[in-house]
């Protein structure tokens, strides 16, 4: 019976928080990243074939990862096997407006300027304008002690044609942080670089 409320609980909350079996996937979820053109631009999305995102931590994620969870962190004893599971994860196919992806790396970056989560998906949709790009592991409140607010980095997101080329980066964004607890994700525009 256990089994059954948990599947059923899971099954409507997907879109909202990560589920399964253990504390690790109960204490993280993720934020979202949707592209669109430039307004009057042409349109460079299609034919990315890899996206690359990384967000920056804000000062409670990054103290929490050097410090007292240190055991979450890519490394750390349960982050690892976080860090792992999550790679299935973003890219599900029951994830609401997902894009059409596989993720090719999840990496954590906590030492030096600014600490940061990095993603990179390899690309299957034809043109991923207004398609969700899901973006974890990421604490959530309960685990963290705090608010769990990631910050964009327009220097990390660019995309990828065939040959390895970038096609296009962010140029304007909206909002300028983002946390699991909330349902509204990034929205980046992109242009030509």
């Amino acid at each position: 019976m256990r089994a059954l409320y948990t599947l059923l609980a899971c099954s409507s909350l997907l879109g909202l928080v990560a589920c399964g079996d253990d504390d690790a996937d109960d204490n993280h979820g993720y934020v979202t990243m949707t592209f669109q053109r430039l307004a009057g631009e042409d349109n460079p999305l299609p034919g990315t074939r890899r996206v690359n995102i990384a967000v920056d931590y804000r000062s409670e994620l990054a103290d929490f990862y050097r410090d007292q969870g240190n055991e979450w962190a890519a490394d750390g004893p349960k982050g690892a096997e976080v860090f792992e599971a999550w790679e299935s994860r973003l890219c599900n196919k029951d994830l609401p407006q997902v894009a059409g992806c596989t993720v090719l790396s999840i990496n954590q970056e906590l030492d030096g300027g600014s600490p940061q989560l990095r993603v990179s998906y390899e690309v299957t949709d034809d043109d991923i304008e207004f398609a969700k790009f899901y973006i974890g592991p990421i604490p959530t409140q309960s685990l963290l002690g705090a608010d769990p607010l990631v910050e964009m980095n327009t220097q990390g997101v660019a995309g990828f044609n065939g040959s390895g080329d970038v096609i296009w980066v962010a140029k304007n964004y909206e909002p300028s942080a983002a946390s699991p607890k909330f349902s509204v994700g990034f929205s980046v525009e992109v242009g030509p670089q």
